[in-house]
């Protein structure tokens, strides 16, 4: 009891002490009464009922005696306070500002005289006591008036709330805001601090109703304000998490393709932006129908409302430029936990004679740079709220203002710069590929020109071929694809190119081949076939049989030889199976019969031989007759040539170049049949004449011209 007693909130102070100590000795009694209802614990021992009982006693005139000084303690305190004085506290008004003093005077409270609640309390409580405690008779009077005052108190309470709330909700800028509504309501909440007190008559009547309709109607516009600016609030948000940016995980762009992504997304963008401004603008547009008819001083305080708007709108804006930003950051430079993955397809392509890159970090650089642009230009959507109502207000557009960000710059240089680190690689990369470069570098067709000029070997023919098929397998057997960083080199164009580079190779080289073994193959097949006619056919004459003779000696002599050939044209074509070329049957068919047609041909010139043989025995008296002849006609000719060519002047010039002319042609045949006969006389192993005399012709006419 030395201690105050544990009273909450609101307890009067000595009638609640009074109650707490009552309500010990209620939880005593309880006990006592239990332990004297229990004999079988104490029968056997009466000394501890006897204790127990004495101290009970004891404690209960102690709490008696503390609820007594209780008593005394509040009649003490209500010395002084007469009927006049407790009337008098009910003259105050309704309600206060407390915050005044502290410079806020927007909240309201209830002004009912702490000293009136608290006697109330006090009555409440020592009235439980059942007249053991007289209540004096200065509190009997007051509290008469008590439930008329709590009604009283109740009403007026509900008209604090309902302001209060109103003042709860708006912060130090809103309510300057609603600087007009706040005063209207004013007006008639003002009256409860001026005029009516605790006793005047029709409060709750005229006076709290009306302020309770006043009240609701303020709130209910200061709900629906709260309600479109939160919306505004949230249309705010939305933009904030706009990406302008559309960037799939685990997803490989060929060329154009991210180009044509981003445009499409920021098409749809665009489109979300637009909607969403739209309705911002529409609750805005709401919200202003509450101030339109204020003054002056309010509207340029929507005005600065707007711009603070505006500034959210900005900055949210921001914040998707350089999320949407920082993502593409990401992307092409990684960060400290992760390497850059690859989102780029990138070709390695042979053009013209150079190996690139399709498309080119030129390229690719451009496309990225101007995606950083049109990542900020679709802000430029976006136009300013307050523009609609203000067109004094700032003229940048979102766009200028985001566009020149420091901290945008810095990130599109990061991008940048993410994409020059790579060209190093790049080029490592494209320089690979220069061990190949003979392959498409070198003129085909004149090289196969001059390697079938220079007769090489059919192993030299092998080799080559093999050499390039092994090339092809070398080149198939390159990485297909290779990450650097951001990109992924694809070279499959590359390798299909080398490819069919290596295939042209093989092809003109096993081509060439084809046409020179064929050539062979059908040299010897229409050789035959045209001496084969030569050497059935029966010589005419002379000039028939030597060539016929000569044809026959050159066949046998070259036998060998053509022997020979046939494993050579076999190992062409052999060479040619081996590398998979298809044969034509009519081809096929040449080779296959190669050596059926030799021995065909063995057996013509030995038939040959017997039959040229006979046609020289029967020719050879013919050359001996002719041979005669030839000696006795040149000898016939000088004497007549002697007789008749103008050896003297006896003949004009005329006539003289005449007759050298006749005996120049008679001469000219005379030797054309010598020649003719001189074809045949190896043949026969006859020796020519000399033909002294035609040559002592030539001479003469020789000085004569």
């Amino acid at each position: 009891l030395k201690e105050p007693p544990p009273l909450q909130p609101g307890e009067p102070t000595f009638g609640g002490a009074a109650l707490w100590a009552a309500g010990l000795v209620s939880d005593i009694r309880r006990e006592w009464s239990s332990f004297s209802n229990a004999k079988q614990i104490w029968s056997s021992n009466i000394e501890w009922k006897i204790e127990v009982d004495e101290n009970f006693n004891t404690f209960v005139n102690i709490i008696q005696e503390y609820i007594s000084s209780r008593y005394y303690d509040w009649m003490m305190s209500l010395q002084g306070v007469d009927q006049a004085g407790i009337q008098s506290k009910l003259e105050e008004s309704l309600m206060c500002r407390p915050g005044k003093a502290r410079g806020d005077a927007t909240a309201l409270e209830s002004n009912f005289d702490k000293l009136i609640l608290n006697m109330f309390s006090e009555v409440d409580a020592w009235k439980r006591f059942q007249g053991e405690h007289p209540i004096p008779y200065i509190a009997h009077d007051i509290m008469g008036q008590q439930e008329n005052l709590r009604i009283l108190r109740e009403n007026v309470m509900l008209v604090v709330r309902d302001y209060n709330e109103i003042m709860e909700q708006l912060d130090p800028d809103e309510k300057n805001l609603f600087q007009e509504h706040i005063k209207r309501l004013d007006k008639r909440v003002n009256a409860g601090l001026l005029r009516f007190t605790w006793a005047s008559k029709g409060v709750i009547e005229w006076y709290v109703k009306d302020c309770r309709k006043q009240c609701n109607q303020a709130c209910n516009i200061v709900l629906d304000f709260k309600k479109f600016k939160l919306q505004i609030q949230k249309c705010i948000k939305r933009l904030s998490t706009l990406k302008v940016i559309d960037i799939k995980k685990n997803y490989l762009y060929e060329a154009g393709v991210f180009v044509n992504t981003q445009i499409t997304h920021r098409e749809a963008v665009s489109a979300s932006m637009a909607k969403i401004y739209n309705e911002i603008c529409e609750n805005m547009k709401r919200l202003y129908q509450f101030f339109r008819s204020d003054p002056g001083n309010v509207q340029n305080l929507w005005i600065q409302f707007c711009e603070e708007i505006d500034d959210d709108i900005l900055e949210a804006l921001g914040q998707a430029v350089r999320k949407s930003l920082q993502e593409l950051a990401l992307t092409i430079n990684g960060d400290s936990k992760n390497d850059p993955q690859p989102i780029f397809g990138v070709n390695i392509v042979l053009q013209g004679d150079r190996v690139e890159l399709k498309p080119s970090m030129l390229d690719l650089t451009a496309e990225i740079k101007e995606i950083c642009k049109d990542m900020i230009t679709t802000t430029s959507i976006v136009p300013r709220v307050a523009s609609e109502w203000d067109e004094d207000s700032d003229t940048r557009s979102f766009y200028d203002i985001l566009s020149n960000d420091e901290d945008n710059l810095k990130i599109v240089v990061t991008v940048m710069n993410g994409l020059s680190v790579i060209a190093g690689e790049l080029q490592k990369s494209i320089s690979y590929w220069d061990k190949y470069k003979a392959i498409w570098e070198l003129d085909k067709d004149q090289f196969i020109r001059r390697y079938a000029k220079q007769n090489r070997p059919l192993e030299q023919y092998d080799t080559d071929i093999q050499r390039y098929k092994d090339l092809q397998d070398d080149i198939q057997g390159e990485e297909l694809n290779t990450a650097i960083s951001f990109v992924m080199l694809d070279c499959a164009l590359l390798k299909s190119t080398l490819v069919e580079h290596c295939n042209q190779w093989q092809n003109k080289l096993i081509g060439l081949l084809n046409s020179i073994a064929f050539s062979d193959l059908e040299g010897l097949h229409n050789k035959w076939k045209a001496d084969k006619i030569t050497l059935s056919t029966k010589p005419l004459d002379l000039a028939e049989l030597a060539s016929a003779i000569q044809l026959l000696r050159n066949s046998e002599q070259n036998a060998k030889e053509t022997v020979a050939s046939f494993e050579q044209i076999d190992n062409k074509y052999a060479t040619l199976k081996k590398f998979d070329v298809q044969i034509p049957e009519s081809e096929e068919a040449l080779v296959t019969s190669l050596r059926g047609e030799w021995v065909k041909f063995k057996g013509t010139m030995a038939s040959a031989e017997t039959m040229l043989q006979n046609s020289k025995n029967n020719m050879q008296l013919d050359v001996e007759n002719e041979l005669d002849t030839r000696v006795q006609e040149s000898i016939n000719f000088k004497k007549d040539a002697n007789a008749k060519l103008p050896f003297t002047d006896e003949m004009s010039p005329a006539d003289s170049i005449g007759r050298i002319t006749e005996y120049k042609e008679k001469l000219q045949a005379e030797r054309a049949r010598q020649d003719k006969l001189k074809a045949g006389l190896s043949i026969f192993n006859l020796e020519e004449p000399e033909y002294k005399e035609i040559s002592d012709i030539e001479r003469d006419m020789g000085v004569l011209k």
